[in-house]
Parts: C-alpha cells; sequence; structure tokens
C-alpha cells in the first residue's frame, strides 16, 4: 500500500495537525467507525497510519513541553546609555517642566525631594539587611541627567563597575547602574552662546553650567551635598511600586533614596591608581582593592543627616572597609573579589 505524502497531510483533519506550541492532546478513535462506512478499509488505513506517525510527532513535542521549565530570564537593566537612548536632548527640551523653565528662567522642581527622617537607618546592619545589592564600585564610568518616568522630578543615574561585593546578583566587573533623586536638566534645545542667546533667539536666563534653562529636583534642607565621582561603595535595592515612577531600577537604599553612599574620592590616590580605579581588567580591580584596604583618608557620605553620618563620615577608608566586611559576615554575607594580580 503506497501512501503518498500529499495523501498523509490529505487524510489527516486540519485540527489534528501538530499546533506550533506543541499542545497535547487525548485523541479518540471512534470516528474510524465512521470512516470504514464513508471511505472503505484503504482509506481508514492510510488515515490511521497518518494519525500514528503525527502522533508520534506530538509525543516529542509533548515531552518538550512537560520538562522542567525554564529559568525566568534575568530582568533588562538599563544603563546610561539606554537612559540616554529614551530621553534624547529634544524630548526634554519639549517636555512640560522645560516648557516652564524657558518662561521662568531656571526652575527648580515644585515637588522637592523631602526625606523622611523615619526612613533613615540606625546602623550598617540595618542598612545590609534592606539592601538588594552591597558592592564596592569603581570611579564614575557614566551618568546622565533625565527626567523620571511621571515627569515630576530630575534624576540622575550612575554607572560603575563592580570591584567588589558583599551581596546580590552582580558579581565583579559587572556595571551596575543607580539613580540618584538629587539632579537637574538643560532645558534648551541645543544650548545658548556666550552671551546668553539660545539658537531660537531669545534671551535665557543665567544657570549654573551657563547662561541656558533648566529644570533640577533638590533635595529639601540642602542636606546633599559633595562630589561623587568614587570609588563608592554602595548599599543598593529596587525601586518598588510608585517608586519607580520617581527612580527606575536601582536606587540607594535608606532615606527615600540619598542614603547608603560612601565615597572614597579618586583625589587620594596616584593617577595610576585612579586608572586602576575604573575597574578595566581584573588587575585594575586588585590593585584599586588594595590600594583602599591601606587607605587611611576619610569617608565621605553626600547626604548630610542621619546616624550613619554621624558615626561614619570621616572615617579612614579601611577602617570603615573592615566595618563592612565585618557586618557582612555577622550576616552571613561572604565577600567576593578579583583574584590577586
Amino acid at each position: 500500500m503506497a501512501i503518498s505524502p500529499t495523501d498523509l497531510f490529505a487524510v489527516v483533519p486540519r485540527e489534528n495537525s501538530v499546533r506550533p506550541d506543541f499542545q497535547c492532546y487525548n485523541r479518540s478513535h471512534a470516528g474510524n467507525r465512521n470512516a470504514l462506512k464513508e471511505g472503505g478499509f484503504m482509506e481508514t488505513a492510510k488515515r490511521d497510519l497518518a494519525r500514528l506517525i503525527f502522533a508520534a510527532i506530538a509525543a516529542a513535542g509533548c515531552g518538550l513541553a512537560q520538562g522542567p521549565a525554564p529559568a525566568p530570564a534575568k530582568a533588562q537593566e538599563k544603563h546610561v546609555r539606554d537612559f540616554r537612548a529614551e530621553q534624547p536632548q529634544a524630548s526634554i527640551y519639549a517636555s512640560a517642566v522645560c516648557q516652564a523653565a524657558r518662561t521662568d528662567g531656571y526652575r527648580r522642581s515644585s515637588n522637592l525631594h523631602r526625606v523622611d527622617d523615619a526612613t533613615l537607618e540606625p546602623d550598617l546592619s540595618s542598612l545590609m539587611a534592606k539592601s538588594d545589592e552591597v558592592i564596592l564600585g569603581s570611579t564614575m564610568r557614566g551618568n546622565i541627567s533625565v527626567l523620571s518616568p511621571s515627569g515630576e522630578y530630575a534624576v540622575e543615574y550612575i554607572d560603575v563597575k563592580v570591584l567588589r561585593t558583599w551581596k546580590g546578583s552582580h558579581q565583579v566587573g559587572d556595571t551596575v547602574t543607580f539613580g540618584l533623586p538629587d539632579a537637574d536638566v538643560l532645558c534648551a534645545s541645543r544650548g545658548a552662546n556666550a552671551a546668553g542667546i539660545s539658537p531660537e533667539g531669545n534671551v535665557v536666563s543665567p544657570w549654573w553650567n551657563g547662561r541656558q534653562p533648566g529644570f533640577g529636583t533638590f533635595t529639601a534642607g540642602g542636606d546633599w551635598g559633595g562630589f561623587h565621582s568614587g570609588p563608592l561603595l554602595l548599599f543598593l535595592r529596587h525601586s518598588q511600586g510608585s517608586e519607580a515612577q520617581h527612580i527606575e531600577g536601582l536606587r540607594l537604599t535608606g532615606g527615600d533614596g540619598v542614603e547608603g553612599m560612601f565615597d572614597f574620592s579618586p583625589l587620594r590616590v596616584t593617577s595610576a591608581e585612579f586608572h586602576a580605579c575604573r575597574g578595566d581588567s581584573v588587575r585594575d580591580v586588585a590593585t584599586c582593592n588594595e590600594v583602599l584596604s591601606a587607605d587611611d583618608l576619610p569617608v565621605s557620605l553626600p547626604y548630610h543627616r542621619g546616624p550613619l553620618f554621624e558615626k561614619y563620615n570621616g572615617t579612614p577608608t579601611f577602617a570603615f572597609l573592615q566595618e563592612v566586611q565585618s557586618v557582612a559576615a555577622s550576616l552571613g554575607y561572604a565577600e567576593k573579589s578579583a583574584p590577586s594580580k
């Protein structure tokens, strides 16, 4: 009995074909009796053979479908380049806050970032326990100020390389990006000339970095300050719920996003050591870790309030790193760093 490929597909009802998703079905053969009446033995034989072939294909597919579910994909992280691509200057220029800034001159956000003192952490142990990531980050690899998803705030995002880690999913050498709630954006389409005249021919108000209008979000009370180019010891957590309308992704763990950054200023090391703290290679990472572990210059906290600022601001770097290691060990977190040079 010769059966051509055309016969196979001709005798199998379309609804019995193996679907791309390989769903499994229990098929009834009750229709075979009717097939004998309608098409005779040969037609029924061809139909049964075709069903056997397709059943084998379906079984293979069902085996795939019933296997272990694949691990969920890691959420796509955004980095500085992604925020820059999402919000080109033309997009910021057209925003409602920048339209108001061009009318009023340099305009501060009407929604100042107010920090609730109750959100300030009492000690490093509490800060670490509430963090999703605890890392020693490199000097700043990139930064950008953009508008928040809600359009109400300016946010600065910073890229760093991981030099050492105590907690979280990131490994040494990974790029980590986090957001800060104290930032400002430029509200001119391209920029003004030295006379303060924009490309559109408008006279614009002086701004801190030139004669251009801008929009800023500032921490109420003026308690945020300092230059934070790193290396940075960071306690970070993911924004939850409505927080993501202000800062996407990772933010400082405590104090409504202002507490959890400890700055080891690059001004304290030689130019070669400063370059090493960019974390471009395993050797550089090891060099920077060695320098910081012996460094007796003071740690700087950019948020100038709360128990952590009072206790640790000005602490020698080496002593602070030892404290972090001790707290991590007490909570069961093992330090991971680059191999020695």
